[in-house]
């Protein structure tokens, strides 16, 4: 879950920025039908979980999920109307609020007092660990990407600029008041 919703922010906000000209905070109030959604729903989506399986309602979730990534992914064109980006984001945020209470609960319902902190420990940093992997995913396919469809300059392989020492730190530290010129050390 994690991994899904970082890994499908991050094209999202470069598609609003660069393709739609939007500012950045323009592009992150894309995402407001989401959040909006998905804090409304959230309380009911928990009671809800509560009183039968859970797994039924993250089944539901996920699946919701899965519709609006590719719904979206469809549909992401530069001159797709607002209104219909919006669509498949409430949708988003309705599986959210179907996915986090219904997948907390699955793992950590059945625990013994005794160990439900270290459980609850351990599904968060799973789920922690999944954005990480999420957002890393992402940004190599889209390098990978760059770099095939435009060259080895497009994804940040090359750049201009002075030159890079051989090694780091060289062996004659610059004066601390001349400009870097290497730009993997000076950005």
């Amino acid at each position: 879950m994690g991994f899904a919703i970082t890994a499908f922010s991050l094209p999202l906000f470069l598609y609003a920025q660069t393709v739609r000209g939007l500012s950045p905070t323009q592009a992150a109030l894309l995402l407001t039908p989401m959040a909006v959604l998905s804090g409304v729903l959230a309380p009911l989506a928990g009671k809800l979980a509560q009183r039968g399986n859970p797994k039924y309602m993250a089944a539901a979730g996920f699946a919701a999920l899965s519709v609006s990534l590719f719904w979206l992914g469809s549909i992401l064109t530069p001159d797709t109307p607002y209104w219909q980006l919006m669509l498949p984001i409430a949708l988003m945020g309705l599986a959210n609020s179907c996915i986090w209470s219904p997948v907390s609960l699955t793992a950590t319902r059945n625990l013994a007092p005794a160990v439900a902190g270290a459980g609850s420990g351990v599904y968060n940093t799973t789920r922690q660990f999944g954005a990480v992997i999420g957002s890393s995913a992402i940004a190599a396919i889209m390098q990978s990407r760059l770099t095939a469809q435009l060259g080895a300059g497009a994804a940040g392989e090359q750049s201009s600029g002075g030159p890079c020492p051989s090694r780091w730190p060289p062996a004659t530290p610059p004066r601390w008041d001349s400009p870097c010129t290497c730009p993997r050390l000076s950005s």
